[in-house]
């Protein structure tokens, strides 16, 4: 099976938080899951109010930055839209 190039691209709307920026994820090396825990860790704001602006509860919140726990999809598809990533699926090579 050919192995999917994946990219989220952080573009900027009313919930962005920090710069916007291309980054490519490329299967193997980095995961969405790794991407979201960054975005919480350097996020201008509490984590209160990202769990306050999201729905997602600052104990789950907490848990996950600990890697005491994993996020279900619905928490990381909030989490996404809040932070402003976008996965996009490039073409092959």
């Amino acid at each position: 099976m050919e192995q999917s190039r994946l990219g989220a691209e952080n573009h900027d709307n009313r919930h962005c938080l920090t710069k916007c920026k291309h980054i490519a994820i490329l299967l193997g090396m980095a995961t969405v899951s790794e991407e979201i825990k960054k975005a919480i860790l350097s996020a201008k704001v509490s984590r209160y109010q990202i769990a306050k602006d999201t729905g997602v509860e600052q104990a789950i919140l907490s848990r996950f930055v600990n890697g005491r726990t994993g996020l279900s999809s619905k928490s990381i598809d909030q989490l996404a839209e809040y932070f402003g990533y976008r996965l996009v699926k490039r073409r092959g090579k």
